[in-house]
């Protein structure tokens, strides 16, 4: 019961999503790709390189402006993400033009740039830090907490000390916010006529058998509302994925 409870822990899920965000942002990616008509199998050399670069960006604006980076933090992490975008549109660039423009087969050309952005990180990452696989620490966002839900005790895991990126993450994933939107607000509408009736009585004269809900009882109730949005737009996403990229595209 124990290991049960620790593996449902909020703990654990907001690691969870924490951790998901790199392959959430790659996947977001994939996706339009895909619906472009593009087989794009280098996303992970576009990670490698983004991720080389982000470190870069971030460390040299820490070097370069001290001062203004010690008056907001922030600065130096939103240049490496600067850099990191900058970094995998060009990797993005150069797999369109191979595959578009030169007609290249485009698995040849993804595995090409997976092959490249592997060997050429770890030589840029000698060149510039004389280490292979690891660049200088640098500072990540400083952790911020949803305004609305951060004094519910509940949530705390899920809503205090998050990263803006994670933020950025989910409103990027507008299906499943859109699941997820309309999971909660019927989910709210209906604990809400719910905890109606448990004040002042039973309003339907008897109709209903008399309730009553907690605090805790209503969030957890958003909770599984909001479960319910994500495994609701998990399930058309899947389906999706099953989909030749020909059948798809005729769909659209």
């Amino acid at each position: 019961m124990e290991t049960l409870t620790s593996l449902l822990s909020l703990a654990l899920i907001a690691s969870a999503i924490r951790v998901t965000m790199p392959i959430l942002l790659t996947a977001l990616g994939a996706v339009y790709s895909e619906r472009s008509g593009v087989v794009n199998i280098g996303l992970e050399g576009i990670m490698i390189m983004g991720t080389f670069f982000g470190a870069v960006g971030s460390y040299v604006f820490a070097k370069q402006f001290p001062g203004l980076v010690s008056a907001i933090p922030d600065l130096a992490p939103l240049a490496g993400v600067l850099t990191a975008v900058l970094a995998g549109m060009g990797f993005g660039l150069i797999h369109a033009v191979v595959t578009v423009t030169y007609r290249v087969n485009q698995i040849i050309s993804g595995v090409a740039l997976n092959l490249l952005a592997s060997g050429l990180a770890r030589f840029l990452n000698i060149l510039l830090f004389t280490q292979a696989t690891q660049s200088p620490g640098v500072q990540g966002f400083t952790p911020i907490d949803l305004p609305l839900l951060k004094n519910v005790t509940v949530l705390g895991p899920l809503v205090r000390g998050i990263s803006p990126m994670i933020i950025v993450g989910l409103i990027l994933v507008l299906v499943l916010l859109e699941s997820c939107a309309i999971a909660v607000l019927g989910g709210t509408i209906g604990l809400g006529l719910a905890y109606l009736l448990t004040l002042g009585g039973d309003p339907t004269g008897g109709l209903f058998p008399s309730f009553f809900l907690p605090p805790a009882e209503l969030i957890r109730g958003g909770l599984f509302a909001l479960g319910l949005g994500l495994v609701a737009g998990m399930l058309p996403a899947v389906q999706a994925m099953r989909l030749r990229i020909v059948d798809a595209l005729r769909r659209t």
